[in-house]
């Protein structure tokens, strides 16, 4: 197994992801090596930091300040890219799915646009994707737990597209017990909407979120 930013070695310090995913850039392609290299990396970063590489802490906490660091970056970019400025929405929803590592939380947005070449920004290193994936997105990859897409699945008009944002948590929270409904609604109004509050974003909050 090759190291990936998204699945956490046991016992990590939660608190210390960020430094994880700078440790996983740009590895050695044996995997023995890359393993090696990562580990050095975090924990030299850590040291530099003043966290402890491995740690059993609350890990809620930092998952709130996981979540609202991607937040900020995506309102970073919302302010870069002003591509929803001349777009009308139409409705915000979100969703949450439950990981066995973590989790993820989907914002999407369903938009009418006049242009539908709206989102191709020239001179701007967070580019979209030329072709679209298999989902029809396509997709900036901002961070390693940050994605920014749009789409038009059913390509049925140019006028009109979903704008959303997918944000990775690779940290379980704390106490997750229930139905599956119940572990969503936790992570939704416990650790996400406290933060999505905060950091509001131009456009996507301007519609009550469904």
């Amino acid at each position: 197994m090759y190291p990936s930013p998204l699945v956490l070695p046991k016992g990590l310090n939660p608190h210390a992801v960020n430094q994880w995913f700078e440790a996983c850039k740009n590895l050695p392609k044996d995997a023995r090596s890359a393993w090696r290299t990562a580990r050095l990396r975090y924990a030299a970063l850590c040291d530099h930091a003043g966290l402890l590489p491995f740690a059993d802490v609350p890990r809620d906490v930092a998952i709130r300040a996981y979540l609202g660091q991607r937040r900020r970056l995506f309102v970073r970019y919302m302010d870069y890219t002003h591509i929803l400025a001349q777009v009308k929405i139409r409705m915000v929803k979100r969703q949450v799915r439950i990981e066995p590592s973590g989790f993820k939380i989907t914002v999407e947005a369903w938009v009418r646009v006049q242009d539908p070449t709206w989102f191709k920004i020239p001179g701007t290193r967070w580019r979209f994707t030329r072709g679209w994936d298999k989902q029809h997105r396509y997709t900036c990859q901002v961070d390693p737990g940050l994605v920014i897409y749009i789409r038009n699945p059913a390509i049925r008009s140019p006028g009109f597209w979903y704008v959303g944002y997918i944000i990775t948590c690779p940290i379980a929270p704390d106490q997750l017990t229930g139905s599956v409904t119940d572990q969503q609604n936790y992570v939704l109004h416990n650790l996400w909407d406290p933060i999505s509050h905060v950091w509001r974003a131009r456009g996507l909050d301007r519609v009550r979120a469904v």
